[in-house]
């Protein structure tokens, strides 16, 4: 139960403000707990867990579009399996 993970868990369910707000305390104490000069304890965690996850966290998918995804878009487009379909819309014919 480190700051680190704690970090990460609140990140799956939302911003300090949504977690906080949830949890019943103050957007500080969220940080603090973040950030490690307030320890994380048990209820804390586990209160944590009990919230739902969001669907497709923001921020996963910003990572995803700067790291990985772009490079697995540019290897499409350089092996051109899509340049048939790229043809047919230029010229108008399938």
């Amino acid at each position: 139960m480190d700051a680190l993970a704690y970090k990460s868990a609140r990140e799956q369910r939302g911003t300090q403000e949504e977690v906080a707000a949830a949890l019943g305390v103050s957007r500080v104490s969220v940080a603090r707990r973040e950030t490690g000069s307030r320890p994380v304890s048990r209820e804390a965690w586990l209160a944590l867990l009990a919230l739902p996850k969001k669907r497709a966290a923001r921020k996963s998918l910003v990572r995803w579009a700067a790291g990985a995804g772009r490079g697995a878009v540019s290897a499409f487009e350089q092996s051109g399996a899509n340049s048939d379909n790229d043809q047919a819309q230029r010229t108008g014919t399938p």
